[in-house]
């Protein structure tokens, strides 16, 4: 939790925050879990500050100095934030949607998995900056420098101004990336996108065999979410698909060793095109199961394909009535599910899912 005196200095301004910290030369301000929404921060010396978990909802950092401020699960929504030094920043799955962070300094900041949406990021620097999973769709970088960033899992087929981005080191950029700024851009890479990937090291070679090589790809790449006593149907189904062609993940048979285990599942999940829930009433009370489906639900539901593995799941107020927690029922049952409780029927399931869920639309029934 925030120091209460400090954040009381900073509900003050700038001018009472350049007084702390002349009193405080080598502390930085403890501002954890702080509500500093609509704050006045113009000008204010933030540098070293703790904002791990505050709420910062229409706030205004313009001319602020941020450098090295913490920003781990921070809410800057509508946030403004204007000719700042984020340096060493970690932001971490924060949702910066809309914010202004021109001309930001990003070096060595963990952007993954933020919510950079519309974010005004003009003449921003990226050095070593982790943007993997990063939602940057209809950002501007117009004059952004790019070096040593990491961008994995990221659809850049609607930022603004790639082409005016300046490279001044090699970035690593993922092939999910390649894919989904191919996908998202109509499966074709524009001008833009050709300029930013070349300019930031992928090969020549690659860039020009991109279009043929996903043309050759018949089915969505797929995530595959199942609680532990499903674990015999899940790993059948996982065998099944790659048997036909499909790229899918499943933890029991795909983790990485020494990966964090809910880490790499997030990341797993948020790269593939789709998610083929296996819905049972065991598997459903699981709160690990739960909260896989709740976060897919809330980030993208249309990527969810619901597999029915038996009758009970459907009932109207199972959860609900046993006291396990929220009915995720109803919100699944949204979605046209696959029904594969009966298991004469596998191979004709089978059969549909991989023709009316997983083709893609625009490759040739064979």
């Amino acid at each position: 939790m925030a120091n209460p005196e400090h954040v009381a200095v900073v509900r003050q301004g700038a001018a009472a925050i350049a007084r702390w910290h002349e009193q405080h030369p080598r502390e930085g301000l403890d501002l954890r879990e702080a509500d500093l929404r609509e704050a006045s921060l113009w000008r204010a010396d933030l540098a070293g500050a703790d904002l791990t978990g505050a709420t910062l909802t229409l706030a205004n950092f313009r001319g602020a100095n941020l450098s090295e401020v913490t920003f781990i699960g921070t809410d800057l929504r509508w946030s403004y934030v204007k000719w700042s030094g984020f340096t060493r920043g970690a932001p971490a799955q924060a949702d910066l949607g809309e914010a202004t962070l021109r001309r930001v300094l990003l070096t060595g900041a963990d952007l993954s998995g933020a919510n950079l949406s519309e974010a005004n990021l003009r003449g921003a620097h990226f050095t070593a900056t982790d943007l993997r999973g990063a939602n940057l769709r209809g950002a501007c970088l117009s004059r952004a420098l790019f070096a040593a960033t990491t961008l994995g899992d990221v659809d850049l087929s609607d930022v603004v101004g790639l082409a005016t981005v300046s490279h001044l080191a090699p970035s690593t950029i993922g092939v999910d990336t390649l894919i989904a700024s191919f996908r998202g851009a109509g499966n074709r890479l524009t001008p833009e996108l050709t300029t930013f990937f070349r300019a930031a090291g992928v090969p020549e070679e690659l860039l020009d065999a991109l279009p043929r090589i996903l043309a050759e790809v018949k089915y969505y790449i797929c995530f595959i979410s199942y609680g532990q006593p499903d674990v015999a149907f899940a790993r059948k189904l996982s065998e099944d698909l790659k048997a036909r062609g499909v790229t899918c993940w499943l933890y029991e048979l795909d983790k990485t060793p020494g990966e964090r285990t809910w880490r790499e599942i997030v990341e797993k999940r948020r790269s593939h095109e789709k998610m083929l829930v296996l819905c049972s009433l065991k598997a459903l009370f699981r709160d690990a199961v739960k909260k896989e489906i709740e976060e897919q639900i809330d980030e993208d539901p249309d990527k969810i394909i619901p597999i029915s593995l038996d009758d009970e799941w459907r009932r109207h107020d199972f959860e609900v009535r046993r006291g396990q927690g929220p009915d995720l029922r109803p919100r699944l049952l949204e979605l046209n599910y696959l029904d594969f409780a009966d298991p004469s029927r596998y191979d004709e399931q089978l059969a549909v899912l991989l023709e009316k869920a997983l083709r893609r639309r625009d490759t040739p029934i064979a």
